[in-house]
């Protein structure tokens, strides 16, 4: 089936409107006020049946070939899996430097700063807002994170300037390396870091790279600590890689780790199920066809009633818009 035969299908549904909610575990989808024909509903279960979607979105939790212009397997789901694999394996490295950063009788960092732009940024800085929020509101004392994105020397000098050497700890998040804007903000730090008379060897023990095997900053001239992703990992899904959850186990501790990962994985056993009526993500990406294309809405607003989770529109923008955004389809064709 092309798009535009299930389009034209569903052009025609009218009558009564739904009013289905579809939950699991603590998230709730209304679209008691979508608009949407209950025969249309219909034709999205028996759509999704007929072009086998759910089989092929399965087949992304195994090595996959779904990267044509790069022939690369698409892995993030990958990240939250329980299997043995090369994520679980570096999310467990992860967790012992974690616990082990939190067992010091006397630890004097109180900040963390990470370096990063694009997923690197805009995912782990939702997600630490809203946690910080949380652990404020319980009377908690994490770590405070920073987050340097800019080329611009200002954001870094502003960041900086209410921060002690001694007392932060900084995390070079890039999966290739060669980023300009990661690039030229290391050179900041370690120009920032000697203006305070200490050494590079001593900035070494305050940095983490958050990086791929065989990057231009996977070595120990920069830091002592390594921890990887891979290439097959896009940055604006890295949120539950190293490249997120370092920042949130260092700020909160492993058990915050160890919870984000559980839901995401609850949410990807509850994509993975068959029946529409029971599957999150599947119903709201048809409600999502259902607007763009049926009813030609070009516009879609993300609007979060609680301050903790203002960063998330700009997370949701960042993964709509650079996997919804693209003028080729799967086949390379315009």
């Amino acid at each position: 089936m092309t798009p535009e035969s299930i389009f034209k299908q569903l052009k025609d549904c009218k009558g009564k409107s739904i009013k289905h909610c579809i939950e699991t575990s603590d998230m709730t989808l209304d679209l008691s006020h979508s608009i949407i024909p209950e025969e249309a509903f219909l034709k999205f279960s028996s759509i999704t049946k007929k072009i086998k979607l759910i089989e092929t979105f399965n087949s992304f939790f195994f090595k996959n070939t779904y990267n044509f212009t790069e022939k690369k397997s698409v892995n993030h789901h990958q990240l939250r899996s329980k299997n043995n694999n090369f994520y679980t394996n570096e999310k467990k490295r992860l967790l012992r430097f974690i616990d082990q950063f939190h067992a010091k009788d006397t630890n004097p960092i109180t900040d963390i700063v990470q370096i990063g732009i694009g997923g690197s940024y805009i995912g782990p800085k939702a997600i630490y807002t809203a946690l910080y929020s949380q652990a404020i509101s319980n009377s908690e004392k994490p770590l405070r994170a920073h987050f340097i994105a800019n080329i611009d020397p200002i954001e870094f000098k502003l960041c900086m300037n209410q921060l002690s050497p001694k007392n932060t700890l900084f995390l070079v998040a890039s999966k290739s390396g060669s980023t300009l804007e990661v690039k030229t903000n290391i050179k900041l730090l370690q120009e920032w870091w000697e203006s305070h008379n200490l050494s590079q060897e001593l900035l070494k023990e305050h940095c983490i790279v958050l990086t791929s095997k065989q990057s231009s900053i996977d070595n120990q001239s920069l830091s002592k600590y390594q921890f990887y992703i891979d290439n097959t990992i896009g940055g604006r899904f890295s949120t539950t890689s190293v490249i997120g959850m370092c920042l949130i186990g260092l700020c909160f501790g492993s058990n915050a780790v160890k919870q984000i990962l559980s839901g995401a994985n609850i949410i990807d056993n509850n994509s993975q199920n068959s029946n529409i009526t029971n599957n999150i993500a599947l119903a709201a990406a048809w409600e999502h066809i259902w607007q763009r294309n049926i009813k030609n809405y070009s516009l879609r607003t993300v609007i979060t009633y609680s301050y903790s989770l203002q960063y998330f529109p700009s997370l949701i923008q960042q993964l709509t818009c650079e996997s919804n955004g693209k003028s080729v389809d799967k086949n390379n064709k315009f």
